[in-house]
């Protein structure tokens, strides 16, 4: 039995990284030769279809012939350097792909000034999976029952069987997700202490081995903060969500670490466990737990016979933060565009240490083609309970479908829980007067209280694949004028579903409701238009809701929705996307006016650093028009 070891790289993720190497390979070759006259010349590939894309896209003949500039002209001498080398690259190149035995005929041929280098390649059997053994070794072996994470579940992760073929690229996926299944859980220190693949090349069978050490068990210790100058330990500490001797995961740091960026106080913000601190050095810590027994210390030997150092199944390490703290003074100016209200400048002026405490006075300007307004913002640092207390007023003017509102408002607003569960509780007081053309001028002025949760589960906030965003708010307050009571309900949601590998299926909704006595005497920002960005596409900004005079106006009812598909242009665009949609939906002042006009149309999508980019070109089937839009992200 003929056994081959491979020690090339794998996988065509691997084979990315070969290209370098290859490609110096090939330049000191050809640079190793005093350069005569530039050899033209052509390669063909006469191989299976996939295999045949693999090694043109790879092949240091192909690659340097395909070059831009000079770097791309070579002499004879170099050429049948670069051919020779060929067939030991193709063998590598398609032994990625299961195939380790292959029959390689290479034909290099003049004529006249043009040459042709010709590779056939027969790729024989391919190699399958013929056994698999997976093991793990260390204190995972001695976890209690129910921590995570799951042995049987890593183990049943593992999708490269017997009877699958032997691919590079699938036997690093699976070592790298079963090794990433206990480091970021648990096991931070996990390792791969054997990793081996038999390949028979007279069977085309392969044996995998896998041994995957787990190191001992870690729990979060105390904090560890450097880096700050004027805030007290408390503003780090209150933003901290893990707990003392809590089980190791990599999620509660991201979520630290994300918190700690948000506040506003820093400029950067690391946050790790100590691994060079001493695990288990303190014996009275609670956490340790010690070697189970000395007959397990004894075989724990070095190879010199020496007893090693028994392992702790489980250790406490420190929780290290590190952060630099931002200016106390920031001045922010910005640009945008909308489909909605067109361009728009930002200009804010913000204190991060206002009159000492940590509190933080964030002023905001803004202005666009509808809309003007000017906000003021105290925030107060996180309490040790985790919430979150700001006050905010605003003064604002907008021109909407023949409505212009002038108004202001006063908040006080208190915000707590995880960013997945988020809550908030409000008081505001808002006041407004509203000038509708060929209408009376009219005034609203109210004070109420709101209840608010935003529930998201998604997984990923930037750049949703999977999962939902829902966010619902109730309400109730009285009119100052005349004091009659209202109450107001909200809510909207966003479904992401994977069709498959490239196809997202996208379900959007809203509905919302006001009840009271009238509308008139309520400010429009407590009332409901559609259209629009977000809303119901092919029509325009909030111009569906109720008719008055000349203009639209809220309404006491909204309900929309959506339904879109997603393609992604993967794999050779895989940032890029086209989507076709239906839009749905109206507002208005009782529930049988909201018969729901229709939208329909295709866009394009871009997945930016900073969320999903949408452009769509939508079409109003109840008003005939066709409008462009385009829109960054979703906001939760």
């Amino acid at each position: 039995m003929r056994v081959k070891r491979f020690a090339w790289p794998r996988g065509r993720r691997a084979v990315a990284r070969v290209r370098p190497l290859l490609a110096c390979v090939a330049l000191v070759s050809a640079a190793g030769v005093v350069r005569a006259e530039e050899a033209r010349y052509e390669v063909v590939i006469d191989a299976p279809g996939n295999l045949k894309a693999l090694v043109e896209s790879n092949l240091s003949l192909i690659r340097w012939r395909d070059a831009d500039g000079r770097r791309g002209r070579i002499d004879a001498d170099q050429l049948r350097r670069l051919f020779d080398q060929g067939k030991e690259e193709i063998e590598r190149l398609i032994a990625t792909e299961g195939y380790y035995a292959p029959t390689i005929d290479a034909e290099l041929e003049q004529d006249g000034d043009r040459w042709t280098a010709r590779y056939r390649v027969v790729p024989n059997g391919v190699t399958t999976v013929e056994a698999v053994d997976l093991q793990f070794a260390g204190p995972v072996l001695q976890a209690p029952a129910g921590q995570l994470p799951s042995l049987e579940a890593l183990r049943n992760g593992w999708t490269l069987s017997v009877g699958d073929v032997f691919r590079q690229d699938d036997w690093e996926a699976n070592k790298r997700r079963m090794l990433q299944g206990l480091l970021i859980r648990t096991y931070p220190f996990a390792t791969l202490t054997r990793s081996e693949a038999k390949v028979d090349v007279s069977t085309s069978k392969a044996r995998l081995a896998v041994v995957v050490a787990s190191g001992p068990a870690v729990r979060f210790g105390p904090l560890q903060i450097t880096g700050l100058k004027r805030y007290p330990p408390e503003t780090v500490r209150n933003l901290d969500p893990i707990k003392l001797g809590e089980l190791y995961a990599q999620q509660p740091l991201f979520d630290f670490q994300q918190k700690l960026g948000n506040s506003g106080f820093f400029s950067r913000a690391e946050v790790s466990i100590d691994a060079e601190a001493d695990p288990g050095s303190d014996p009275r810590s609670p956490f340790v737990v010690p070697p189970a027994t000395a007959a397990q210390a004894a075989n724990d030997a070095t190879p010199e016979g020496t007893p090693a150092t028994p392992l702790p199944r489980e250790v406490t390490l420190p929780l290290r933060v590190l952060v630099e703290e931002n200016r106390a003074q920031q001045l922010q100016v910005g640009v945008g565009l909308s489909t909605n209200s067109g361009p728009r400048a930002t200009l804010g002026y913000n204190v991060i240490d206002f009159l000492g405490g940590a509190k933080q006075l964030r002023t905001t300007a803004s202005v666009d083609r509808l809309n003007q307004a000017l906000g003021v913002d105290l925030l107060f640092p996180t309490t040790a309970s985790g919430s979150n207390y700001s006050i905010s007023s605003n003064v604002k003017r907008e021109d909407v479908q023949n409505e212009v509102t002038r108004g202001a408002g006063l908040s006080g607003k208190r915000t707590w829980g995880p960013e997945a569960t988020e809550r908030f509780t409000s008081v505001d007081y808002l006041y407004e007067k509203k000038d509708v053309t060929g209408s009376p001028q009219t005034t609203a002025q109210t004070v109420g209280v709101t209840y608010g949760v935003t529930l998201r589960r998604t997984d990923n906030l930037l750049l949703p694949t999977r999962g939902y965003l829902a966010s619902g708010q109730v309400g109730a307050g009285v009119r100052v004028t005349n004091a009659e009571p209202f109450t107001r309900f909200y809510g909207k949601a966003i479904r992401y579903q994977p069709i498959d590998a490239d196809n997202t299926l996208i379900v959007r909704g809203e509905v919302g409701a006001v009840l009271g006595r009238d509308t008139v005497s309520l400010p429009s920002t407590l009332l409901f238009r559609a259209g629009g960005d977000g809303s119901v596409r092919g029509y325009g900004y909030q111009s569906l809701g109720v008719r008055q005079a000349d203009a639209i106006v809220g309404g006491r009812y909204v309900a929309t929705g959506a339904v879109e598909v997603d393609h992604w242009l993967a794999p050779r665009f895989p940032q890029w996307g086209v989507a076709g949609f239906v839009d749905a939906g109206n507002a208005g002042n009782r529930l049988s006016d909201l018969d729901p006009v229709v939208g329909y149309g295709i866009g394009a999508r871009w997945r930016s650093p900073v969320g999903v980019l949408d452009f769509d070109v939508a079409h109003g089937v109840d008003n005939g028009s066709t409008r462009i839009h385009f829109s960054l992200g979703v906001t939760f």
